[in-house]
């Protein structure tokens, strides 16, 4: 939302987030394959932000509560991410700790 790439939040969850949380089987190589092509979107989306978008609404008509401008997208999903690292280091330590 922060570089203008805007569509429905109900199409983002359908498209994206859906499949995103399916169960995979799969090796760490396989991971890392996918971390790095994320880097590269997020990479080749920040060559199109402007001023302009990071200070733009961006309406979610079916989610009036997911409105916010650009920067607040990038704000609000920093603080999401951040979420998500403290459940898989959670995870990691259960773990560690469940071979102790």
């Amino acid at each position: 939302c922060g570089a203008g790439a805007t569509k429905p939040i109900e199409d983002y969850r359908r498209d994206d987030r859906t499949p995103a949380f399916a169960i995979q089987d799969g090796a760490a190589e396989d991971f890392r394959t996918q971390f790095d092509a994320v880097v590269a979107e997020l990479a080749a989306l920040f060559e199109f932000g402007t001023e302009a978008q990071l200070n733009a609404e961006v309406p979610q008509p079916a989610d009036p509560s997911m409105t916010r401008s650009g920067v607040g997208c990038l704000i609000h999903g920093a603080g999401h991410l951040r979420e998500h690292v403290g459940q898989a280091q959670l995870m990691r330590d259960l773990w560690l700790a469940r071979k102790a």
